[in-house]
Protein backbone atom coordinates (compact mmCIF):
# COMPACT_ATOMS: atom_id res chain seq x y z
CA UNK A 1 0.00 0.00 0.00
CA UNK A 2 1.28 3.58 -0.94
CA UNK A 3 -0.37 6.87 0.04
CA UNK A 4 -0.27 10.07 2.29
CA UNK A 5 -2.14 12.11 4.50
CA UNK A 6 -1.90 15.20 5.94
CA UNK A 7 -2.84 18.93 6.95
CA UNK A 8 -0.80 22.11 5.72
CA UNK A 9 -1.90 25.76 7.16
CA UNK A 10 -0.89 28.96 5.73
CA UNK A 11 -2.65 30.73 8.90
CA UNK A 12 0.63 31.09 11.20
CA UNK A 13 -1.90 31.71 13.74
CA UNK A 14 -3.89 28.35 13.44
CA UNK A 15 -3.50 26.16 16.73
CA UNK A 16 -1.28 22.91 16.32
CA UNK A 17 -2.87 20.77 13.99
CA UNK A 18 -3.90 17.83 14.41
CA UNK A 19 -4.90 14.39 12.16
CA UNK A 20 -6.98 11.71 13.54
CA UNK A 21 -5.44 8.37 12.58
CA UNK A 22 -6.85 6.72 9.45
CA UNK A 23 -9.39 3.80 10.31
CA UNK A 24 -7.81 2.28 6.44
CA UNK A 25 -4.44 2.12 8.12
CA UNK A 26 -5.27 0.91 11.72
CA UNK A 27 -7.17 -1.72 9.96
CA UNK A 28 -4.96 -3.02 7.75
CA UNK A 29 -1.63 -2.74 10.25
CA UNK A 30 0.24 -0.30 8.02
CA UNK A 31 3.71 1.09 9.21
CA UNK A 32 3.25 5.09 8.98
CA UNK A 33 5.60 7.57 9.12
CA UNK A 34 4.52 10.73 10.77
CA UNK A 35 6.09 14.49 10.18
CA UNK A 36 4.80 17.21 12.55
CA UNK A 37 6.16 20.82 11.82
CA UNK A 38 4.23 24.12 13.10
CA UNK A 39 2.03 24.38 10.15
CA UNK A 40 2.07 20.73 8.51
CA UNK A 41 1.50 17.34 9.55
CA UNK A 42 1.99 14.63 6.92
CA UNK A 43 1.73 10.82 7.39
CA UNK A 44 2.59 8.04 4.80
CA UNK A 45 2.74 4.59 3.88
CA UNK A 46 5.34 3.01 1.19
CA UNK A 47 6.59 -0.14 0.88
CA UNK A 48 10.25 1.47 1.89
CA UNK A 49 9.76 4.61 3.73
CA UNK A 50 13.17 5.03 4.80
CA UNK A 51 14.92 7.10 2.28
CA UNK A 52 11.48 8.72 0.65
CA UNK A 53 12.45 12.25 2.58
CA UNK A 54 14.59 14.54 0.97
CA UNK A 55 14.98 18.23 3.03
CA UNK A 56 16.46 21.43 1.47
CA UNK A 57 16.79 24.80 3.23
CA UNK A 58 13.59 23.41 5.29
CA UNK A 59 12.07 22.69 2.13
CA UNK A 60 10.52 18.94 2.26
CA UNK A 61 10.44 16.84 -0.76
CA UNK A 62 8.50 13.30 -1.29
CA UNK A 63 8.14 10.94 -3.57
CA UNK A 64 6.20 7.35 -2.84
CA UNK A 65 5.37 5.22 -5.45
CA UNK A 66 7.61 3.43 -7.95
CA UNK A 67 9.89 5.14 -11.36
CA UNK A 68 10.70 2.56 -13.81
CA UNK A 69 13.13 4.99 -15.33
CA UNK A 70 16.16 3.46 -14.53
CA UNK A 71 18.05 6.60 -16.58
CA UNK A 72 16.30 8.82 -14.61
CA UNK A 73 17.39 7.63 -11.22
CA UNK A 74 20.87 6.24 -12.17
CA UNK A 75 22.90 5.79 -9.23
CA UNK A 76 20.40 8.17 -7.27
CA UNK A 77 18.09 5.34 -5.99
CA UNK A 78 16.29 8.23 -3.75
CA UNK A 79 13.33 9.29 -5.99
CA UNK A 80 12.16 12.09 -3.61
CA UNK A 81 16.34 13.48 -3.99
CA UNK A 82 15.56 13.06 -8.08
CA UNK A 83 12.40 15.30 -7.34
CA UNK A 84 14.42 17.97 -5.89
CA UNK A 85 16.89 17.77 -8.56
CA UNK A 86 13.41 18.29 -11.22
CA UNK A 87 12.33 21.17 -8.80
CA UNK A 88 15.41 23.14 -8.83
CA UNK A 89 15.47 23.42 -12.79
CA UNK A 90 11.63 24.01 -12.93
CA UNK A 91 11.03 20.58 -14.59
CA UNK A 92 7.87 19.23 -12.53
CA UNK A 93 6.03 18.58 -15.46
CA UNK A 94 9.21 16.42 -17.12
CA UNK A 95 8.97 14.62 -13.79
CA UNK A 96 5.35 13.86 -13.69
CA UNK A 97 5.92 12.45 -17.45
CA UNK A 98 8.45 9.75 -15.82
CA UNK A 99 7.32 5.97 -16.53
CA UNK A 100 6.11 4.98 -13.30
CA UNK A 101 3.05 4.99 -10.52
CA UNK A 102 3.89 7.70 -8.10
CA UNK A 103 2.61 10.79 -6.53
CA UNK A 104 5.07 13.60 -5.09
CA UNK A 105 4.45 16.06 -2.66
CA UNK A 106 6.47 19.65 -1.79
CA UNK A 107 6.51 21.96 0.95
CA UNK A 108 7.87 24.97 0.99
CA UNK A 109 7.57 28.20 3.07
CA UNK A 110 4.77 29.65 1.90
CA UNK A 111 3.29 26.79 -1.43
CA UNK A 112 2.24 23.94 -1.19
CA UNK A 113 2.46 21.05 -4.45
CA UNK A 114 1.38 17.97 -5.10
CA UNK A 115 0.88 16.21 -8.52
CA UNK A 116 1.06 12.43 -10.05
CA UNK A 117 2.25 10.62 -13.08
CA UNK A 118 0.42 10.17 -16.25
CA UNK A 119 -1.03 7.12 -14.85
CA UNK A 120 -2.42 7.87 -11.57
CA UNK A 121 -3.10 4.92 -9.78
CA UNK A 122 -2.51 6.08 -6.79
CA UNK A 123 -5.39 8.13 -5.63
CA UNK A 124 -5.15 11.31 -3.85
CA UNK A 125 -8.07 13.72 -2.54
CA UNK A 126 -7.89 17.12 -1.21
CA UNK A 127 -9.87 20.11 0.37
CA UNK A 128 -8.54 23.55 0.36
CA UNK A 129 -10.34 26.33 2.43
CA UNK A 130 -9.96 28.63 5.14
CA UNK A 131 -6.46 28.53 4.06
CA UNK A 132 -6.50 25.30 4.97
CA UNK A 133 -5.34 22.25 2.74
CA UNK A 134 -6.67 18.68 3.73
CA UNK A 135 -5.44 15.90 1.38
CA UNK A 136 -5.40 12.16 1.75
CA UNK A 137 -5.27 8.80 -0.43
CA UNK A 138 -8.18 7.90 1.78
CA UNK A 139 -11.30 10.23 1.67
CA UNK A 140 -12.57 8.77 4.23
CA UNK A 141 -9.68 10.69 6.15
CA UNK A 142 -10.50 14.16 4.92
CA UNK A 143 -14.49 13.54 5.98
CA UNK A 144 -13.17 11.90 8.89
CA UNK A 145 -11.55 15.11 9.60
CA UNK A 146 -13.37 17.89 8.53
CA UNK A 147 -16.25 19.53 10.33
CA UNK A 148 -18.26 20.32 6.49
CA UNK A 149 -21.15 18.62 5.64
CA UNK A 150 -21.10 15.62 3.55
CA UNK A 151 -22.86 16.56 0.08
CA UNK A 152 -22.59 13.93 -2.53
CA UNK A 153 -21.68 14.75 -6.11
CA UNK A 154 -24.28 12.69 -8.25
CA UNK A 155 -23.40 13.73 -11.59
CA UNK A 156 -19.78 12.46 -10.82
CA UNK A 157 -21.47 9.11 -9.58
CA UNK A 158 -23.75 8.62 -13.07
CA UNK A 159 -20.68 9.48 -14.99
CA UNK A 160 -17.95 7.32 -13.33
CA UNK A 161 -20.89 4.49 -13.50
CA UNK A 162 -21.43 5.08 -17.91
CA UNK A 163 -17.17 5.15 -18.19
CA UNK A 164 -16.77 2.08 -15.85
CA UNK A 165 -14.85 4.46 -12.89
CA UNK A 166 -12.73 6.09 -14.28
CA UNK A 167 -13.62 9.80 -14.08
CA UNK A 168 -12.24 12.37 -16.71
CA UNK A 169 -12.04 15.50 -14.29
CA UNK A 170 -10.92 16.36 -10.50
CA UNK A 171 -14.29 15.87 -9.63
CA UNK A 172 -14.50 12.96 -6.65
CA UNK A 173 -18.43 11.96 -5.27
CA UNK A 174 -18.34 14.46 -2.50
CA UNK A 175 -18.82 17.72 -4.05
CA UNK A 176 -16.21 19.40 -1.74
CA UNK A 177 -13.62 17.10 -2.04
CA UNK A 178 -11.59 17.38 -5.45
CA UNK A 179 -9.20 14.42 -6.32
CA UNK A 180 -5.86 14.96 -8.42
CA UNK A 181 -6.10 14.31 -12.14
CA UNK A 182 -3.51 12.09 -13.74
CA UNK A 183 -0.30 13.78 -14.56
CA UNK A 184 -1.68 16.82 -12.87
CA UNK A 185 0.29 19.27 -10.98
CA UNK A 186 -1.35 21.79 -8.07
CA UNK A 187 0.67 24.77 -6.42
CA UNK A 188 -1.45 25.44 -3.44
CA UNK A 189 -0.72 29.24 -2.49
CA UNK A 190 -2.69 31.01 0.84
CA UNK A 191 -5.35 31.96 -1.39
CA UNK A 192 -5.52 29.69 -5.02
CA UNK A 193 -4.43 26.86 -6.57
CA UNK A 194 -2.85 26.89 -9.94
CA UNK A 195 -3.00 23.63 -11.78
CA UNK A 196 -0.90 22.52 -14.95
CA UNK A 197 -3.17 19.29 -16.57
CA UNK A 198 -1.55 16.03 -17.56
CA UNK A 199 -0.78 15.50 -21.41
CA UNK A 200 -4.33 14.11 -23.01
CA UNK A 201 -3.32 10.76 -24.56
CA UNK A 202 -2.87 10.56 -28.19
CA UNK A 203 -1.91 7.84 -30.97
CA UNK A 204 -1.14 8.95 -34.49
CA UNK A 205 0.41 5.92 -36.33
CA UNK A 206 1.83 5.97 -39.66
CA UNK A 207 -0.28 3.73 -41.51
CA UNK A 208 0.65 -0.41 -40.60
CA UNK A 209 -0.68 -3.66 -41.46
CA UNK A 210 -3.12 -4.72 -38.40
CA UNK A 211 -0.53 -7.60 -37.61
CA UNK A 212 2.26 -4.95 -37.29
CA UNK A 213 0.15 -2.72 -34.95
CA UNK A 214 -0.48 -6.15 -32.83
CA UNK A 215 3.30 -7.24 -32.90
CA UNK A 216 4.21 -3.64 -31.62
CA UNK A 217 1.45 -3.25 -28.78
CA UNK A 218 2.43 -6.73 -28.00
CA UNK A 219 6.14 -6.15 -27.79
CA UNK A 220 5.33 -3.32 -25.54
CA UNK A 221 3.27 -4.76 -23.05
CA UNK A 222 5.90 -7.55 -22.70
CA UNK A 223 8.36 -5.10 -21.84
CA UNK A 224 5.73 -2.70 -19.68
CA UNK A 225 5.10 -6.21 -17.73
CA UNK A 226 8.20 -6.93 -17.05
CA UNK A 227 9.74 -3.51 -15.72
CA UNK A 228 7.30 -3.45 -13.42
CA UNK A 229 7.55 -7.27 -12.05
CA UNK A 230 11.40 -6.68 -11.58
CA UNK A 231 12.56 -7.73 -8.55
CA UNK A 232 8.59 -9.15 -7.40
CA UNK A 233 8.31 -12.93 -6.25
CA UNK A 234 4.58 -13.31 -6.08
CA UNK A 235 1.38 -10.63 -7.16
CA UNK A 236 -2.36 -10.88 -6.98
CA UNK A 237 -4.47 -9.91 -9.91
CA UNK A 238 -8.31 -8.98 -9.74
CA UNK A 239 -10.47 -11.29 -12.78
CA UNK A 240 -12.98 -8.83 -13.83
CA UNK A 241 -14.44 -10.78 -16.42
CA UNK A 242 -13.09 -8.18 -18.76
CA UNK A 243 -10.70 -7.99 -21.56
CA UNK A 244 -7.80 -6.00 -19.44
CA UNK A 245 -8.20 -8.18 -16.88
CA UNK A 246 -7.60 -11.17 -19.20
CA UNK A 247 -4.89 -9.59 -21.26
CA UNK A 248 -2.99 -8.62 -18.32
CA UNK A 249 -3.10 -11.82 -17.31
CA UNK A 250 -1.59 -13.39 -20.28
CA UNK A 251 1.10 -10.73 -20.25
CA UNK A 252 2.04 -11.32 -16.69
CA UNK A 253 2.24 -15.45 -17.30
CA UNK A 254 4.38 -15.42 -20.80
CA UNK A 255 7.13 -13.01 -19.66
CA UNK A 256 7.51 -14.51 -16.18
CA UNK A 257 7.93 -17.33 -13.84
CA UNK A 258 5.99 -15.31 -11.20
CA UNK A 259 3.58 -16.74 -8.43
CA UNK A 260 -0.15 -15.53 -9.35
CA UNK A 261 -2.85 -15.36 -7.55
CA UNK A 262 -6.31 -14.62 -8.95
CA UNK A 263 -9.09 -13.39 -7.41
CA UNK A 264 -12.64 -12.20 -8.51
CA UNK A 265 -14.23 -9.65 -6.89
CA UNK A 266 -18.71 -8.81 -6.71
CA UNK A 267 -21.57 -11.34 -5.99
CA UNK A 268 -20.79 -15.03 -5.83
CA UNK A 269 -23.14 -15.87 -8.59
CA UNK A 270 -22.08 -13.02 -11.14
CA UNK A 271 -21.04 -13.81 -14.52
CA UNK A 272 -17.29 -12.90 -13.94
CA UNK A 273 -16.74 -16.28 -11.85
CA UNK A 274 -18.02 -17.64 -14.66
CA UNK A 275 -15.61 -16.52 -17.86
Amino acid sequence: MIGASGIYSFNKSRKTLALRKSDFNKNLNLTCKRIIKKNFLIEFVQNKIKEEIYINDENYYLCLGEIYNEKSLGELKNKSKLLYNFHKKNKLKDFARLNGSFIFIIIEKEKFTIGCDQNSFIPMFYHFKNKLLRFSYDIHSIIDNSEENINLDYYNIASTIMTGGQGFDNSSRISNIKKLDRGAILEIYRDKIVETKGDIFSYSPKYMSMEKHLDSTTDELKKATLTRLRGINSIGVGLSGGLDSRVLLSAIKNTSNINVTTFIYGKSNFIESKI
